[in-house]
């Protein structure tokens, strides 16, 4: 996928893609935990090797109801409509649940996500 990214921006650096993946490959590093064999790059990490001027942002989602707990889910879920949010330091310590289901090492949210939406 990283590559096909790449050859679009490469045949025309002026194009503007808006590129809708699943939450697992939004991620901006995947910093694996140490049991895993595979430990392959982001797609972002990838776009970044092969096209180093490439401006990227990568924003998540989190929706309704899920097993996995998180502060946004907390704060934000209740509110009528979607909230975005731009995150940085203010969210240093929040939990942000789409990562459980990855076998990554804990990390600040922001990053591993420059933005979150939540609905």
């Amino acid at each position: 996928m990283a590559g096909l990214i790449a050859d679009v921006s490469k045949s025309n650096p002026n194009a503007k893609m808006l590129i809708v993946v699943g939450n697992n490959h939004i991620l901006k590093k995947l910093d694996w935990q140490d049991h895993v064999v595979n430990q392959h790059g982001s797609i972002r990490e990838y776009l970044s090797e092969k096209r180093r001027k490439l401006r990227m942002v990568s924003i998540g989602q989190v929706i309704g109801e899920s097993v996995y707990k998180d502060d946004f889910r907390r704060e934000f879920g209740p509110i009528d409509g979607a909230v975005a949010l731009d995150l940085d330091a203010r969210y240093a310590g929040w939990k942000l649940g789409i990562v459980d289901s990855v076998a990554i090492k804990r990390g600040e949210v922001w990053e591993l996500l420059d933005g979150v939406i939540v609905y």
